[in-house]
């Protein structure tokens, strides 16, 4: 039941291992978001297409703003416990935030097939909860 859980966490993991390494952290990064973008539904507020705002939202802007007020020990708890605790729509963003900010992961765009699918998914979510958190 929580099998995508652990497993999105153990990527993760792998990804911390090598985040300094650019090349590594890109195709662990890589193998990471493959698995939640298969793994995980889409959220409300996504887009099919980047230059398009999307035609429903629901609460997934709510859901992002939770996050940026929580501290890395907050944060890294809330994303390792089972059942998990963080919305399953918001749960792939939070794993996104801890690898950049507080384990500094040396991705790069460029680099990641991935990216462009996370920005369609998660990027009015993130950009849209930003901006009303002030």
């Amino acid at each position: 039941m929580f099998q995508k859980y652990i497993t999105s966490l153990d990527l993760m993991d792998q990804v911390i291992a090598v985040a300094k390494d650019e090349p590594e952290a890109n195709l662990a990064w890589d193998r990471l978001f493959k698995f939640v973008h298969a793994n995980f539904p889409r959220p409300v507020s996504a887009r099919e297409k980047s230059w398009e705002k999307p035609t429903e939202v629901g609460n997934d802007v709510e859901l992002m703003i939770e996050m940026f007020v929580k501290n890395r020990e907050t944060l890294e708890t809330e994303l390792r416990k089972i059942p998990p605790v963080i919305a399953e729509v918001a749960f792939p963003v939070y794993i996104a935030r801890h690898l950049l900010c507080h384990h500094r992961a040396a991705v790069w765009p460029k680099a990641l097939t991935t990216f462009d699918e996370f920005c369609m998914r998660y990027g009015y979510m993130i950009v849209t909860s930003g901006e009303r958190r002030g």
